[in-house]
Order: C-alpha cells, then structure tokens, then sequence
C-alpha cells in the first residue's frame, strides 16, 4: 500500500465514532441520533460498502472464500466505520456449512451491519421467508447522521427478472407492495430534507446504459427506468450495489451514479477483492476503493 493511501485511510479511521456490540438483521440498531447543530448537516462520518461475500462461490474452495472475509473483517474493524453495509450473496447455496462459516465469521465484525438481500439469498418464497427469519426486512429504510438509507430487495421490483423462481400472484403482490413503499420512503426523505439519499440493492440497474438490452447482471428495462426515475425525482445520491462481482463506478449523464462491489469470493478477470470506504462530510459524499490486505505468508515449518 502507498504511503498516500495509508494516510488516507488513517485519517479515515481518526474522523470516527465507534459504536458498541454488533447488529446483524435489518437498519444499524441504537444508532446516534446525529452531530449537534442546526440544520441537516450530517457532520463527518463513514461507513464501508462490501460486495458479495458469497461464501461457497470461490475458485479456491469455501475455507478460502471465509478467510479472505476475515480478513476484510479485520481490515474493516481497524477504520472504525459507523456501519457495514453487505450488498448481498451472503452464501453461494445456503448450505448449512456455508452459513455456519458464515455466522461464525460476521461476529467477528465491530461495526454493525446493513443487509441487502441478493439473488442467492432470496430464490423463491421460502428462501425469502428464510432470509426475514434470519436478517430481518428484505427492505427497509433507516435515518443515520441526517442521512437517508433504503435498502431495496432487488428480486422483487420486476416481474420479469431472472432471479426469484415463484413468479406467482404473492411474488406479484410482493413487488407491487415493495415499488409503493419505495416510493414512499424516497419521497418522506426528501420532504424530511435529509442532507443525502442512497439506494442500497444487490442488482445494479445497469451496467453501461440506461437503455441496454436485458440481462441477468441488471434490472428488467421496466423496473430500470421506473428505478431510474424515482432516483432522480427524490434526489438520490448514489446506488450502491452488488452482484456484477467488479469494482464498478457507472455514471450517467442525469444521474445519480452506480456503484458495485466486487466483494471478496470472487471477482472478474483484472479486479481486486476488496470493498469500498465512503466518507460523508457535509454536503459532499465520495468513496475510496480499497483492496483485501494479502494472506499473511505461511510460517516455515518448525518456525
């Protein structure tokens, strides 16, 4: 690492609040209510978004995938963030072994956590109801430090993704429950006036244009421009993303920007693992990329 990026990162880690214990189901629990002052300013805070965890889905075996999670875990306990968002693909199968490793390794982290449900997490309804029991609300929305976050369940926004197997009339309900809800949620947090507004989903809404053909690594063309739409309506920020397994900024010429998280089971030909770092501070939002910190070298036998 440079000695540029670890300035960087030390005075990431010196700008922040620590909070006790650990939340692993649905919005950060006993968060603070915010900086003092008037007004919305959010003051100066951070907090990491990480990509597909994906337990079971890596090259190099299972116990490969959960090391390099501990070892982002570490990393990312030496920042002190405020919370860890989890863009999705906890597990590859859900096996009972990929979630025991799992489980076992998220205790280990101190910042709370935010969970984004993703195609591998919510199949069909009884995976759904599965992942409600074990993290919480699928979507959700929480206020942190005058800043809006709502996490959408990007397997139910389209009738016609690839991803949820049940497509029948309650999968229907859910979706047309979850886009009035969404709608909702953005809109009381522009009326509220929150100083930032981010979309946190598993699915990014497209890769490199707003007009691109389907695809299983994007949104459905009518889910993507409604999504697209409500974003700039209510003044999103950024959509921070998962899934694509790249280290992604996307832009477009309206607005707002995507993001995606590679993660740390696998990532596409010439990516880093690693997850990204965003500091807010006031009215200004950006993020850093920062890559997994290699495996320690193994001791000489004997040593």
């Amino acid at each position: 690492m440079s000695n540029s990026r670890q300035w960087r990162l030390a005075v990431l880690a010196a700008a922040l609040t620590i909070w006790p214990g650990i939340a692993c189901s649905g919005a950060p629990q006993g968060q603070p209510s915010g900086p003092t002052g008037d007004g919305n300013d959010p003051g100066t805070f951070t907090f990491v978004h990480l990509g597909d965890v994906q337990i079971g889905f890596g090259r190099d075996g299972i116990l490969a995938d959960r090391d390099r999670l501990l070892r982002a875990i570490d990393q990312i306990n030496a920042l002190k963030v405020d919370f860890v968002y989890l863009a999705g693909d906890l597990t590859h199968k859900e096996t009972s072994e990929e979630y025991a490793l799992l489980e076992a390794a998220l205790k280990r982290f101190e910042p709370r956590l935010v969970v984004a449900p993703g195609n591998h997490d919510v199949k069909n309804h009884q995976a759904l109801a599965a992942f409600r029991t074990r993290w919480g609300k699928d979507y959700y929305a929480f206020t942190h430090r005058r800043c809006e976050f709502v996490v959408v369940d990007s397997l139910l926004l389209s009738e016609k993704g690839a991803w949820f197997k049940e497509r029948d009339e309650t999968f229907l309900r859910e979706v047309q429950a979850q886009w009035a809800w969404l709608e909702k949620a953005l809109a009381d947090a522009q009326k509220a006036g929150r100083a930032h507004i981010f979309l946190l989903m598993h699915v990014p809404p497209f890769l490199k244009s707003e007009t691109e053909g389907d695809r299983y690594e994007n949104l459905p063309a009518a889910a993507r421009k409604r999504m697209m739409e409500l974003a700039r309506r209510y003044g999103v920020r950024a959509i921070l993303c998962g899934h694509d397994h790249t280290n992604s900024e996307i832009r477009s010429e309206a607005g707002p920007t995507i993001w995606i998280s590679g993660g740390t089971a696998r990532v596409g030909k010439g990516e880093q693992f690693g997850f990204h770092v965003w500091t807010v501070r006031g009215r200004d939002a950006h993020c850093e990329f920062v890559q997994l910190a290699p495996a320690p070298a193994t001791q000489p036998a004997g040593k």
